[in-house]
C-alpha cells in the first residue's frame, strides 16, 4: 500500500475489519467522554456534588486512565505496522488484531506516555532554575526551548513507535534528521494535526445538549489519532535501522 498524506483518511476502512477494531477503540474512548459529561451535571456552578457521586467520578476516572494506556498502546503498534509495511504489498490490513497483542497493548500505552512527558519534565525543571536565577531571560529561554521541543515532537513520537524505546524523544538528533529529510512534508503534517486539535475543542462547542458529546467526541477521537499515528509514521521514507544507518 503506497503511503502518502492523502492516505491517512482513509487507509483505515481499507482493513478487512476496520468496524471491528474500531469500535472496541470507540468503546475504550468512550469513558473519557463520558466523564467530561459527568463533570457538567455534577460539578454546575461550582457545586461540590455528594460523596457516592464523587466516588463514582473518582472509579470513571480510573477506568479512563487504563483505558487510555490500552489505547494508546494500540495506536503505537498501528504506526508500527505503517512504519514497516510494505508499499509494494496489497495487504491493507493496517490496524492491529485486539486479540494478538491485547495484554501488551497497556504495557505499550504506559510506555508512550512516560516517554513523551519525561522530556518535557526535564525541561521544566531546569528552566526553572533558570526562570528563578533570571527571571526575564529565562522566561524567554523557557519559551524558545519548549517551542523548538514541540516542533520536533512528531518526529520523536516517530521515532518511538519504530522501536517503543523510552528513551525516543531525548533522540534530538534522529529526530532532527527525520525533519530535515522533507521539511516541507514535515510542515504540512504540522498543520493537518494542528487542525485536527482545533477540531477537538470546536465540536464540543457546536453541541448544545451535553449527552451529545458522550456520542461524538469518541468518533472523533479515535479518527483523528488514526489519521494523526499514520502522518507520524509516513515521515520515514524507508525502515527506521536503514535511514538512521546511512549519513
Amino acid at each position: 500500500m503506497e503511503k502518502s498524506i492523502s492516505k491517512a483518511f482513509t487507509y483505515m476502512f481499507k482493513d478487512n475489519d476496520w468496524q471491528y477494531k474500531m469500535f472496541i477503540l470507540l468503546l475504550l474512548t468512550t469513558p473519557l467522554s463520558v466523564m467530561g459529561f459527568f463533570q457538567v451535571l455534577m460539578f454546575p456552578n461550582g457545586k461540590i456534588p455528594d460523596g457516592a457521586a464523587i466516588t463514582y467520578f473518582i472509579v470513571l476516572i480510573i477506568i479512563s486512565v487504563l483505558f487510555s494506556f490500552i489505547s494508546l498502546g494500540y495506536y503505537a503498534k498501528c504506526a508500527n505496522n505503517i512504519i514497516y509495511s510494505n508499499e509494494k504489498s496489497t495487504n491493507n490490513d493496517l490496524l492491529p488484531k485486539w486479540e494478538n497483542d491485547f495484554a501488551q497493548f497497556p504495557k505499550l500505552g504506559l510506555k508512550f506516555f512516560l516517554a513523551g512527558i519525561f522530556p518535557y519534565i526535564a525541561i521544566c525543571l531546569v528552566l526553572g532554575v533558570c526562570i528563578l536565577l533570571i527571571p526575564i531571560l529565562g522566561s524567554i529561554i523557557a519559551l524558545i526551548m519548549i517551542l523548538i521541543y514541540s516542533y520536533f515532537a512528531t518526529a520523536l513520537a516517530a521515532i518511538f513507535y519504530s522501536d517503543y524505546n523510552i528513551y525516543s524523544f531525548f533522540k534530538l538528533k534522529e529526530g532532527r534528521k527525520l525533519v530535515s529529510y522533507d521539511e516541507k512534508k514535515y510542515l504540512q503534517i504540522l498543520f493537518i494535526m494542528f487542525i485536527l486539535s482545533l477540531l477537538y475543542g470546536i465540536v464540543p462547542a457546536l453541541f448544545v445538549k451535553p449527552f451529545l458529546i458522550v456520542l461524538v467526541m469518541p468518533i472523533i477521537q479515535v479518527y483523528g489519532f488514526l489519521v494523526s499515528i499514520y502522518l507520524s509514521a509516513i515521515l520515514f521514507p524507508t525502515e527506521p535501522e536503514v535511514f538512521f544507518g546511512t549519513d
